[in-house]
């Protein structure tokens, strides 16, 4: 037997080399099962990733606040808009009122009136002529206020003119209407309505009349036969038109 003290019995390498495979094992299986653990925390449940658990959970949407802005927007350059040239009015014509009156404007005279009126509108009515008398008013077709009646002679033949201020310039219309028909009314355009013209020389007497449409004064020549009416109409008879019977400039 020998006296060296014994030695420890050296471990087989191959043990050493299983127990250093087997520590790598398990470090390389715990960081794996770690780092899964850490991947699912930070994702969550596919549930909850994508949709609510409950509808009680969404948020109420409340109405978008509103702000008035901070500062007015600034406006865009524009031109300066250039005055369209327009024709001045026309003036106011002034002149003369049928009662003489100076006048700045004539639409300012009144209408004519009285005897002094009838005579302006029909220039050729004279009031102070022996042959000329003031007429009744009543009982007449159509309503008047003032009425005169002159005799004169044409072609030898007695002639009679009337010259009336009437009320109401559409009864006279309708009056002439009805008595000789509509074939034998004329209408002459003008101001105011124009004129109206009604020939009835197929009665007796021949008469022929005329008025305005819209003023309130007729005329009338009675006659024994139609010619002599026609021809005391023209000789005899003149009529303002009706943008003359307020004055003239």
């Amino acid at each position: 037997m020998s006296n060296d003290p014994a030695r420890p019995r050296a471990r087989p390498r191959t043990w050493d080399a299983l127990l250093l495979v087997a520590v790598a094992l398990v470090l390389i299986v715990g960081s794996v099962y770690y780092g899964l653990g850490v991947y699912r925390d930070t994702r969550g449940p596919a549930d909850e990733r994508l949709r609510p658990t409950s509808s009680d959970s969404l948020p109420t949407a409340g109405p978008a606040p509103t702000t008035a802005p901070t500062t007015a927007p600034t406006p865009s350059p524009t031109e300066t808009p250039t005055e369209t040239p327009t024709a001045d009015p026309a003036p106011a014509r002034a002149g003369t009122c049928w009662d003489g009156r100076a006048t700045p404007s004539l639409a300012t005279c009144p209408l004519p009136s009285g005897t002094d009126g009838l005579a302006w509108v029909f220039p050729t009515f004279d009031p102070t002529s022996s042959r000329c008398r003031p007429a009744p008013t009543e009982g007449r077709a159509y309503a008047v206020t003032l009425s005169w009646t002159c005799t004169a002679r044409v072609d030898g033949r007695r002639v009679t003119l009337a010259y009336d201020e009437v009320v109401d310039p559409a009864e006279l219309a309708q009056w002439m209407v009805a008595k000789a028909g509509p074939e034998h009314l004329a209408k002459i355009d003008g101001a105011r309505g124009g004129r109206l013209l009604m020939d009835d020389t197929a009665g007796e007497p021949s008469r022929i009349t005329g008025g305005y449409a819209r003023l309130p004064w007729a005329v009338s020549v009675f006659a024994p036969d139609p010619a002599t009416a026609r021809a005391a109409w023209d000789e005899l008879v003149r009529q303002r038109a009706p943008q003359a019977v307020l004055g003239q400039p």
